[in-house]
Formats: structure tokens, sequence, C-alpha cells
């Protein structure tokens, strides 16, 4: 996750023009685990959800700011937008539609 989406946003963010009315980028992001098991998808793939938190300069609270899902085994990362899971690829300004079912975990059999 660290590789294949913090460091591309902040070596992203760092291009940027420093008289830019957007948000600074942040000082320091963490990712957070949401559930130590794994989650298993309709199709049967697992995955575990994510939280990636940031904080800015002179700042000691940390804000959520991307949720997610990676896929075990195939590293491939999910990230919410809006009500869907694209691509994380699609926030280093990639164009890609969503992935119906992605990062929703099946209901459990009982």
């Amino acid at each position: 996750m660290d590789q294949g989406l913090v460091k591309p946003l902040a070596a992203r963010e760092q291009k940027g023009s420093r008289f830019s009315r957007g948000r600074p980028p942040p000082r320091e992001r963490r990712i957070r685990i949401l559930e130590a098991k794994l989650a298993q998808d309709s199709k049967g793939a697992k995955f575990v959800p994510f939280v990636i938190d940031f904080r800015y300069s002179g700042s000691e609270e940390w804000e959520p700011d991307i949720t997610g899902c990676v896929y075990q085994g195939t590293a491939k990362l999910f990230v919410k937008v809006g009500t869907a899971f694209r691509p994380a690829a699609f926030l280093l300004g990639k164009d890609l539609a969503p992935v119906p079912g992605a990062c929703e975990a099946a209901p459990s059999e009982s």
C-alpha cells in the first residue's frame, strides 16, 4: 500500500504549485488496517480494508483521508470515491471506472 498509493500520492502533491489554492500536502500519512481478519467478496477473493490518515504541520490530530482495500495475493488496491470503489490509480490521475463488488464483503453463511 505504501509503494502503490501513499508514496505516489506524496510525489504528485510535491509537484503542485506552492501558490495553489488547493489544500496543502499533509506533513505525514499513515495506513491503518481496519480488520484483523481477511474479508471475502462475492467472488471468493479475500481482501483487507484500510484507511489512510493524514496530519498537517502544526497538528497532532490524525484525520481519515482515504478508505479502501487491498486484495490478498494480488496487491490490487481500490479506493472509495463517492459510494463506489475504483482502482487506486484513479487518485493518481487515471480515468478508471468503478469496479462493481470491489471491497464489498459477501454475506456470511450461518
